[in-house]
């Protein structure tokens, strides 16, 4: 029997969707990144990501994570499998996760070390595309773009695992972001993801001159 990857059958399904989707996305390069997952659940984009890094050499010192998850169940489970993670990964990094928004927008604002960016959304995209959770997508990616002082080559990745089933309101919610973020002076630069699977997409993202 062929395995229906959209079932989610595999195991490690969900991270290796994520892992792969990163690989295409990023430059092969070391130095400072942050990690912003919107969505971030109980984590496993960040896991994903510190993988990438650590495979590119990048030590886990020079990685920051942060995450923004209303659910507040899910930002204490993160904190859980990070510290059964931690015996495997030593140095795995502090989570600079909030339930909170206004919290979380803090915690951006707080950031003072030179990085590159990758931003990312997992299935949060497809289940919530409202107004409203639009409105709170387009907010954080902007305050992130304006932090120019301190991050640069910042990049918005979108992955949702579970694609076969969800693939057309992802599509919509991937249209409906990046119209927003054009409309409040954002500008986008589509870059490839060559992962076989149709709802990966990244954008490489700018500030307009004023």
């Amino acid at each position: 029997m062929v395995p229906d990857y959209d079932r989610n059958e595999f195991e490690h399904y969900r991270f290796d969707r994520y892992l792969s989707a990163i690989d295409q996305a990023m430059p092969s390069r070391g130095g400072r990144w942050i990690h912003i997952d919107i969505g971030c659940g109980a984590g496993p984009f960040s896991w994903a990501f510190l993988d990438w890094a650590t495979q590119h050499d990048i030590p886990p010192a020079d990685v920051s994570l942060y995450g923004y998850d209303p659910s507040q169940e899910m930002i204490r489970l993160a904190w859980m499998l990070r510290a059964r993670l931690r015996s495997a990964i030593p140095g795995y990094p502090n989570l600079q996760y909030e339930s909170d928004y206004d919290s979380f927008v803090r915690r951006l604002a707080n950031i003072r070390s030179q990085a590159s960016c990758l931003m990312t959304l997992g299935h949060v995209l497809a289940g919530n595309h409202d107004s409203e959770d639009i409105g709170t997508f387009t907010r954080i990616i902007e305050r992130v773009t304006t932090l120019t002082d301190y991050i640069s080559d910042v990049r918005l990745l979108a992955s949702d695992a579970t694609s076969g089933r969800h693939r057309q309101s992802f599509e919509s919610g991937w249209r409906t972001l990046l119209s927003a973020l054009q409309g409040i002076g954002v500008r986008y630069r589509s870059m490839p993801v060559s992962t076989g699977k149709s709802s990966d997409r990244c954008v490489i993202l700018s500030r307009k001159e004023v």
